[in-house]
C-alpha cells in the first residue's frame, strides 16, 4: 500500500498547526497587552514571557519532529504534551473576569487538537487541556478543583459545545480527507499500472518484431505472435479475462483448408485438426477481413471440435490478411463472457498485422528460393545436355 499521500497530508496538517500556534501567540499578546499598554501598567511584557517561551519550545519540538520522517509517529504525542503545557501557561494569564479570554484559549487549543488528531486522540487531548486549565486555575486561586468548576458556571457548557462541534467537524473532515486520499492513491496506482502495462506491451511487440525479422519459418512466426499476447496481458490477466486459449491456423496449399499450426492451451489432438473455414466465426472473419466476436465455441460449427476451446464463453477471430492475400487466422478464447475489450482487439490486430507481414515475407522468400532452385536445375540440365552433345559430336 502506498502511504506517500497520507504522509504528505499529515505533514501539511502539522505545519498548519505549527503556524496557527504563532497566530495564537500574537492574538493573545494583543488581547492581554493592549489594555495594559493603554493603562501604562508596569512590566508590560514580563508576565507574558513564560507562556511565550513555553509555546516557542513546544513549536520548536513540533518542527523537529515534522522535519524528520522517522519521528512522524511520535507527532501526536508531541502535540498533546505541548498543547497541555501551552494551555496551562496561557490560562495563567487570565483573571477571574476574563471569561471570554479563557473560553478563547481553551477553545482554540481543543479545536485545533481535534481537527489534527481526530476523534479518539482528540478527545484525550481535549480532556488533558481541561485538566491542565483547571489545575492552573486551582493553583492561581488556591481553591479546590471542585470550587473552580463551580465558579466557572456557564463557561463549561460553552466549552463543551465548542468541543462537541469541533469533534463533529473533525469526524466529517477526516472522512473527507481519507476519501480524497484513497481516491488519489487509487488514481496513482492505476496510472502506475497503466504505465507498466504500456511498457510491457511495447516491449512484447518489439521482441516479437525482432523475432519475426530473424525467422522465415511459418511455425516460429506464429509462435512468436501468440507469445506476444503475454505482453498484451491475455495469458496473465486472470481476473479480467480468466483462462485464455489461443490458436494459429494457416491455409494448406493442397486443399485450401485451415491447419492448426500452433496454439496455447490446446490438446494434442487439437494440433492435428483441420478446419474448412467455410462457416461460423472463422468464415465470417475471412469474408469480412476484420476481427469477429462470438460467444461459446461449443455452438460454432467448426470450433466445437477444438477441445481446448470447449469452456470458452468469449471468442475473437483475427484474420491474417495482407492486401488480397489471406494466410489464415488467429483465434482467442476466454472462459469469461465479454472478456475482450477494444484495447485488446486493437493490440491483437497489431500483432496479427505484423505476423501477416512476416508470413508474406516468408512466402515471398520461399517463392524466390523455389524459383532459384528451378533456375539452377534448368541450368544444370542445360549444362548436362551441352556436355553430352559435345561428347557425342566427335564420336560421330
Amino acid at each position: 500500500m502506498d502511504t506517500t499521500g497520507s504522509i504528505r497530508s499529515t505533514t501539511w496538517q502539522d505545519w498548519t498547526l505549527f503556524a496557527l500556534r504563532w497566530v495564537f501567540l500574537v492574538a493573545i499578546a494583543l488581547i492581554v497587552e493592549l489594555p495594559r499598554i493603554q493603562s501604562r501598567a508596569p512590566d508590560i511584557i514580563g508576565h507574558l514571557a513564560v507562556p511565550a517561551l513555553i509555546l516557542v519550545i513546544a513549536n520548536v519540538f513540533l518542527a523537529v519532529f515534522i522535519l524528520y520522517p522517522v519521528l512522524h509517529k511520535a507527532i501526536p504525542g508531541v502535540i498533546m504534551v505541548g498543547d497541555w503545557a501551552i494551555a496551562a501557561a496561557f490560562v495563567g494569564l487570565t483573571r477571574p473576569q476574563d471569561i471570554a479570554l479563557l473560553i478563547g484559549i481553551i477553545g482554540f487549543i481543543t479545536i485545533s487538537g481535534l481537527l489534527r488528531l481526530g476523534i479518539l486522540l482528540g478527545t484525550v487531548h481535549a480532556v488533558g487541556v481541561f485538566i491542565a486549565a483547571l489545575l492552573t486555575l486551582s493553583m492561581m486561586t488556591s481553591q479546590p478543583i471542585g470550587v473552580v468548576i463551580g465558579n466557572l458556571g456557564p463557561t463549561l457548557p460553552i466549552l463543551l459545545l465548542l468541543t462537541l462541534t469541533a469533534g463533529a467537524w473533525s469526524f466529517i473532515l477526516n472522512r473527507l480527507v481519507n476519501a480524497l486520499q484513497k481516491h488519489i492513491s487509487e488514481h496513482e496506482e492505476n496510472s502506475t499500472d497503466q504505465v507498466k502495462s504500456l511498457r510491457k506491451r511495447t516491449r512484447a511487440i518489439y521482441e516479437m518484431a525482432v523475432k519475426l525479422s530473424t525467422t522465415l519459418e511459418y511455425e516460429q512466426i506464429l509462435t512468436a505472435a501468440l507469445k506476444a499476447t503475454d505482453g498484451v496481458g491475455l495469458h496473465e490477466q486472470v481476473r479480467s479475462l480468466g483462462r485464455v486459449v489461443s490458436a494459429a491456423l494457416l491455409f494448406r496449399a493442397e486443399d485450401n483448408q485451415l491447419q492448426v499450426v500452433t496454439g496455447r492451451g490446446l490438446t494434442q489432438r487439437d494440433h492435428t485438426l483441420v478446419l474448412p473455414g467455410t462457416s461460423g466465426i472463422v468464415e465470417k472473419a475471412l469474408k469480412e477481413a476484420r476481427p469477429v466476436f462470438a460467444k461459446r465455441a461449443t455452438k460454432d460449427p467448426e470450433l466445437q471440435y477444438l477441445a481446448g476451446f470447449q469452456d470458452t464463453r468469449s471468442l475473437v477471430c483475427i484474420p491474417l490478411r495482407a492486401g488480397f492475400e489471406t494466410y489464415g487466422v488467429l483465434l482467442y478464447g476466454s472462459e469469461l463472457p465479454d472478456a475482450f475489450s477494444e484495447e485488446h482487439v486493437d493490440l491483437l490486430m497489431a500483432i496479427g498485422i505484423q505476423a501477416t507481414v512476416a508470413l508474406q515475407n516468408a512466402a515471398l522468400y520461399n517463392s524466390l528460393m523455389d524459383e532459384r532452385n528451378r533456375i539452377i536445375q534448368v541450368e544444370k540440365q542445360e549444362r548436362d545436355k551441352l556436355a553430352r552433345d559435345l561428347h557425342d559430336g566427335p564420336t560421330q
